[in-house]
């Protein structure tokens, strides 16, 4: 017997084989043989619709920041730090050399120049 090949299924698929299962209207095996996916794997993305579901409404989490967020101030410091490496490099290569001497910028970066204009509200 031959493995099949590893699939990867899109997020819509995911909700929508969810949805299915939430709905009732067929078993999970039913489901399975329907969608070609097996039964514990239709149960799982079930069970992560159904927790993911609890927080679309939950007041606290609207106002706080998710994880996926990027700190403000890791974001700065590694910028100064690529911004202070870049203006002191030693060994450029002659291309590179050339370009920065042809480039319209004649003054060294800054940070303040690479950081977007805050959006005043």
């Amino acid at each position: 017997m031959t493995r099949r090949p590893r699939r990867n299924h899109t997020p819509a698929f995911k909700s929508k084989v969810a949805l299915e299962a939430i709905k009732g209207e067929k078993t999970l095996a039913e489901l399975a043989q329907h969608f070609d996916v097996h039964a514990n794997q239709i149960k799982l993305w079930r069970d992560q619709l159904l927790e993911s579901a609890q927080g679309v409404f939950n007041k606290e989490s609207k106002g706080a920041k998710s994880e996926s967020q990027i700190d403000v101030k890791t974001l700065q410091s590694y910028l100064d730090e690529f911004v202070f490496r870049f203006n002191r490099r030693k060994n450029r290569p002659s291309a590179m050399a050339t370009l920065l001497k042809n480039s319209i910028i004649s003054t060294q970066i800054t940070c303040d120049m690479l950081k977007e204009p805050e959006t005043r509200g």
